[in-house]
């Protein structure tokens, strides 16, 4: 699966060349932005699909793979998740976060570039991934933990840490992981467009140069963000004394 996937992100660019290009590097993306074209790039959510195997994770590199996340729900046996596979919640790390094949792998992909994904990490996995990482790591689809108590978002003491780093958080527009009140009431509420613009706020006040948007592919987003173009109501929803008026007229 993860190959055929991979694959039909190249016959996009095959069968749509006047819109799509496949990008290896960041000069790439800006270079196809600038000629009017979207890049094309892969990332894969979990190590699981790499097999424990070096070679497959560099194989994946070469067909196009740019980041992956280190675990999704259950671990690749390396790396301690936030979720376990059955769905509930992981409270132990006994892994202590990475062990020793875990570090190895965050190192090989910082020698291929590709980007350390911590979403779907346990609490532990995102610090010492920070720690083994010689490259600024990425949340791809996490909210902050202060705002909403998943174990999927990340807590203020990494996004401390992440200072160091020099990595990003990209705000995910799911329920569950921006309004805290969705775990209150049984998953009866949904985020506002209140909700996300407090955690943007709360992410960029602890370290200002972490936030960014991840509208993912999912359905129990809140009806004011079905569409991307919708974002811009939640930047709009920022105090002007925050962001500024340049940010906000940028929608």
């Amino acid at each position: 699966m993860t190959l055929e996937n991979i694959d039909a992100v190249h016959e996009m660019c095959i069968w749509y060349p006047d819109t799509f290009e496949m990008a290896s590097t960041a000069d790439d993306v800006e270079r196809i932005f600038a000629e009017g074209n979207i890049p094309g790039m892969c990332g894969i959510e979990g190590e699981h699909q790499i097999g424990g195997s070096m070679r497959a994770l560099r194989m994946i590199h070469k067909l196009g793979a740019r980041y992956i996340t280190l675990t999704h729900n259950g671990g690749p046996g390396w790396a301690d998740p936030a979720v376990n596979l059955d769905g509930s919640f992981a409270n132990d790390a006994p892994l202590g976060g990475l062990n020793d094949f875990g570090v190895s792998v965050v190192r090989e992909m910082n020698r291929l570039g590709m980007v350390v994904d911590a979403s779907h990490v346990h609490e532990a996995t995102m610090v010492k991934a920070m720690e083994a990482s010689r490259a600024p790591i990425m949340f791809s689809h996490s909210s902050t933990r202060a705002l909403c108590a998943h174990p999927r978002d990340v807590p203020d003491s990494v996004l401390e840490k992440l200072k160091d780093n020099g990595g990003i958080v990209m705000i995910v527009f799911l329920f569950k992981f921006v309004a805290g009140e969705f775990w209150v009431s049984g998953g009866k509420v949904g985020a506002m467009v209140i909700e996300v613009a407090d955690q943007v706020e709360h992410a960029v006040k602890k370290w200002p140069k972490s936030i960014t948007w991840a509208l993912v592919g999912i359905t129990m987003v809140g009806s004011f963000l079905r569409g991307a173009w919708k974002m811009c109501l939640s930047i709009r929803s920022l105090p002007v004394s925050f962001c500024g008026d340049d940010s906000q007229k940028k929608c």
